[in-house]
């Protein structure tokens, strides 16, 4: 079974999660203390790192997702269709290195935004520490906004 080390705050991390749960692959997700420990089995110590089955470890969702396609021919996320397969890459690279400025400026830029991603990022990074603490920090009270996001108790989550 491959186990999947990340954050839900990573962008990468749930990029190769939702492959991973869209090709139907069994799989672990592990994030808190344990994501930090398997940075220490790869070269570049970013998330998200992936486990497989054979206990070797890599990172960096593109091309773990490349190494996914080829090793699980069903389900597959790349067309076969070589122009196709040309602007899925195309899409994929832009998304990957420029997309995430869009959404980094939108989590950090207005101070509400600030307090509300300072919160969440602090309640998945403590494991949550119970509903109470979580519906307070979730909330947003200087607009009135709330995160509509559900939050188990059950990790790390087994998927199939």
């Amino acid at each position: 079974m491959y186990k999947l080390f990340g954050a839900l705050g990573s962008p990468y991390s749930m990029k190769l999660r939702a492959l991973l749960r869209y090709r139907r692959l069994a799989h672990l997700w592990i994030d808190g203390s344990a994501a930090r420990e398997a940075l220490a089995q790869v070269r570049a110590p970013v998330i998200p790192v992936l486990q497989y089955p054979d206990g070797h470890y890599d990172n960096d969702s593109t091309p773990l997702i490349y190494d996914l396609e080829a090793r699980h021919p069903d389900r597959g996320v790349v067309p076969s269709e070589p122009a196709q397969a040309f602007i899925a890459h195309l899409l994929e690279d832009f998304a990957d290195e420029w997309l995430t400025k869009a959404m980094f400026g939108y989590r950090w830029l207005e101070e509400v935004d600030q307090v509300q991603m300072s919160r969440w990022l602090a309640f998945d990074n403590l494991k949550g520490g119970g509903w109470k603490p979580a519906r307070n920090s979730l909330r947003c009270s200087a607009t009135g906004r709330s995160a509509a996001w559900r939050w188990s108790a059950a990790r790390p989550r087994t998927f199939r």
